[in-house]
């Protein structure tokens, strides 16, 4: 292993356990931690700050905190703004997911 992985590797798992053992924390995050965290025994909330045009990159992201063992039902939110292209941007995001999800499982939360 590449030093700067082992730098990228040893921070993020510190980031992940502080986050894991101390109260009231907010984590801020870009799409890098989207793979091999499991955030669900401290985190049910998740708020999503820009969106992606693939929703298989939200379905990643929002399982993060959306697993087996979730105390909580999860809290999704999308950060956009009404009447613009962002709000276009989401309702495709939301349909193309509602196709992919099997039927009965729950949808995506659309509040702006």
């Amino acid at each position: 292993m590449s030093p700067i992985n082992w730098f990228l590797e040893h921070v993020c798992s510190q980031v992940t356990e502080r986050f894991r053992t101390q109260d009231n924390l907010v984590l801020v995050s870009t799409d890098a931690a989207a793979e091999g965290l499991n955030l669900h025994d401290r985190c049910h909330h998740l708020i999503h700050l820009e969106l992606p045009f693939n929703p298989n990159r939200l379905e990643q992201r929002n399982g993060r905190i959306d697993r087996y063992g979730q105390q909580y039902d999860p809290i999704v939110r999308y950060l956009f703004l009404r009447g613009t292209f962002e709000e276009r941007i989401l309702l495709r995001l939301i349909a193309k997911y509602e196709r992919q999800v099997p039927r009965g499982a729950d949808a995506l939360q659309f509040r702006g």
